[in-house]
Parts: structure tokens; C-alpha cells; sequence
């Protein structure tokens, strides 16, 4: 009852009281993602140095045709539209994004699975983003293609922006309680349903966390009782 009623006065403060950094959801995607392409520059560059990249390339060689083979088995699709994707695959793990390539075809699969109607282009960009945020924020695949997919469907924004704003969202602490990801995808269609855009979903949710509702998920739980 009490975080209820704290969350009821973080709304009720008005927009003005939420946090600089998703007040303004394009001033938050912006940031975001000038501080994601920082941090992953830094990383590509201390793994190549590391590896080096003509052995990444060496192993690439011999993994393509088994992580072809497991994108076109997995998602029914042709022989050429899986060695296209293998590219995909291909090219997290040269970049030091992914440990091996058949790790890379694993995202690429669940990247088609949740974004059926992507491009190619856009789907290299999912594929790379939730490879990097599992890099530096140890982020679950699976969990944060589909919070990203929700963040689209419910939001009207673009797979690029979602990954931006759940970069922000890591990089503000909001996983401190391990519920980041999953209070995405189960709250935001309620939060979208109340009024709330892209910006306010995550300014409440960080609000909420600084006041002392404890995990992010309690804090969006209380938000969608106060609608209800």
C-alpha cells in the first residue's frame, strides 16, 4: 500500500519532478546513445587488441556453414537467405561482440523471431545492439530482443530507439534488482494504455527506484494499479 501510494504522488508531482535523463525521450535517446557507441568502441578496441583480428577472421572460416546451417533449420528458411543472415552472425563476432560465430547466428535467430518484418539492415542493427548490451551489461539475449520489440510495438518507435533507451536504462542502474528487462515487456503496454510515452514509462520507472520502491518492477506494478 505504501509503494502504491508513493507512486501515486511521483505522478501526481507532475512530469517536471521526473529525472533529466528520460524526461525528454529524444534528449534521452540521443545521450544514450552516444554513451552506448563510447562504451563499445572502447570494447571492440580492447578485444581486437587482444585476439586480434586475423585470428577472429581464421575462426569465422571454419563456423560459417554450422551456423548457416542452424539459422536456415531453426528458422525454415532458404539456403540464401540464411547464408545472408550468417553474414550477420558473422560480422558481431569479428567485431568482438559475441565469443563465437554459432553465438551470433543464436541472436540472429531470436532477432527474427521477435522482428518477423525487419530488413536485413535492421536486424544486423538488433542483432549488434542486444550483442552489445550483453557484453557490457551481461544483459540476457532473448530478454532484451524482446523487451525491445515491446518497446516498438508499444511505443511506435524504432528498434534503434529502443535499444537506446534500455542502454539508458543499464547505464542509469535501473537492473539493480535484476527486473529491468522483464518490467519492460510486462508494463509497457499498461503504461501506453495510461497516456504515458516512451519517456515517462522509463522516468517513473527510475523515480519510482530512487524513492525507494524497491526493483523497477515494483515501482511499474504500482503505477498500473493506480490506472487500474
Amino acid at each position: 500500500m505504501a509503494d502504491l501510494k508513493r507512486t501515486i504522488e511521483i505522478i501526481l508531482e507532475g512530469k517536471d519532478q521526473a529525472s533529466h535523463v528520460f524526461s525528454k525521450a529524444g534528449d534521452a535517446l540521443d545521450k544514450s546513445s552516444q554513451k552506448f557507441a563510447a562504451s563499445a568502441e572502447a570494447l571492440v578496441a580492447a578485444d581486437i587488441a587482444i585476439a586480434g583480428i586475423g585470428a577472429a577472421i581464421g575462426a569465422v572460416a571454419g563456423d560459417i556453414d554450422t551456423a548457416n546451417r542452424k539459422i536456415q533449420n531453426s528458422l525454415g528458411i532458404t539456403a540464401e537467405d540464411a547464408e545472408k543472415f550468417g553474414e550477420v552472425a558473422q560480422k558481431v563476432y569479428i567485431n568482438g561482440w559475441s565469443e563465437s560465430v554459432e553465438e551470433g547466428a543464436d541472436v540472429v535467430i531470436l532477432a527474427l523471431q521477435n522482428f518477423k518484418d525487419a530488413s536485413e539492415q535492421e536486424i544486423d542493427n538488433i542483432v549488434s545492439s542486444a550483442a552489445k548490451l550483453n557484453k557490457l551489461f551481461d544483459a540476457d539475449y532473448e530478454q532484451s530482443i524482446q523487451a525491445a520489440e515491446t518497446l516498438t510495438k508499444n511505443f511506435g518507435i524504432s528498434s534503434e530507439e529502443a535499444f537506446d533507451v534500455i542502454a539508458a536504462g543499464f547505464q542509469k542502474g535501473l537492473n539493480r534488482s535484476g527486473d529491468f528487462l522483464e518490467s519492460i515487456t510486462e508494463y509497457s503496454s499498461q503504461f501506453k494504455g495510461a497516456g504515458a510515452d516512451v519517456g515517462e514509462f522509463f522516468s517513473i520507472m527510475e523515480t519510482g527506484l530512487g524513492s525507494g520502491v524497491l526493483g523497477v518492477d515494483k515501482a511499474a506494478d504500482s503505477f498500473k494499479e493506480f490506472t487500474v
